[in-house]
């Protein structure tokens, strides 16, 4: 079955979305962000990323449902310090406000800190955090109502690639990220770009899996209230 990922990038990034054989894709691009160095003891897992202050900006603005339909539930992949989740949890815009369920996943050894986020923003009654190892035999978080609305991504291409022991994520978020679509999903991926060739494999293994890639305009991404450093 072919599905739908709505990707956002924000450096020269890249808003794409896969959608069923009904909907054909089409593909744009966001305008540059500068890069910023990061140091090899950086923890990518313990900071808050630029693409998820661009999102936040554009989800929880007037220009949301420019992006998807608003949501009932939400999936996050890779959600980090919870950051996004707050904003849109938190968020009384258009986007926002029907939303009833958001699943913040992470690594276990993250949830602790995203789950101090969630209670510290008041905003349990909608978001939970749980688990999610890309590319396992484990199963992939589910809405109840049986497919999910939007999926989140932010940042995730980002691979330092210092260490010959650690297995690359791309094929894993890949996997993951077809197995949580359906039909109606809308996933949007907000990242910098860093290594072109590298996006550019992750965008084949998304087509390779039956998602068509499409991208969000131009003046939508200049809409974000949120200035790069």
């Amino acid at each position: 079955m072919l599905s739908a990922l709505h990707l956002v990038a924000s450096c020269n990034c890249e808003t794409r979305m896969a959608r069923s054989r009904e909907c054909p894709p089409r593909i744009t691009h966001l305008r540059p962000v500068p890069e910023r160095m990061l140091t090899a003891d950086d923890d990518t897992g313990l900071r808050v990323w630029d693409a998820s202050h661009l999102l936040a900006s554009l989800l929880t603005g007037a220009h949301g449902c420019e992006l998807a339909p608003p949501p009932v539930s939400v999936l996050e992949l890779g959600a980090g310090l919870g950051a996004l989740a707050a904003a849109i949890a938190s968020s009384e815009s258009v986007w926002c406000a029907g939303l009833r369920r958001y699943v913040a996943t992470d690594l276990a050894d993250r949830l602790p800190q995203l789950r101090q986020t969630i209670l510290q923003h008041g905003i349990g009654q909608h978001v939970t955090a749980t688990e999610c190892l890309w590319g396992s035999a484990q199963p992939v978080p589910t809405d109840a109502a049986g497919a999910w609305d939007v999926v989140l991504l932010c940042d995730l291409l980002y691979w330092q690639g210092g260490d010959i022991f650690v297995e690359d994520t791309l094929t894993a978020l890949s996997a993951t990220l077809a197995a949580v679509m359906a039909p109606r999903t809308v996933a949007i991926l907000a990242y910098r770009e860093r290594w072109p060739e590298r996006e550019a494999q992750f965008a084949a293994l998304c087509e390779a899996r039956g998602l068509a890639l499409e991208a969000v305009s131009p003046e939508v991404f200049a809409a974000a209230h949120y200035s790069y450093p």
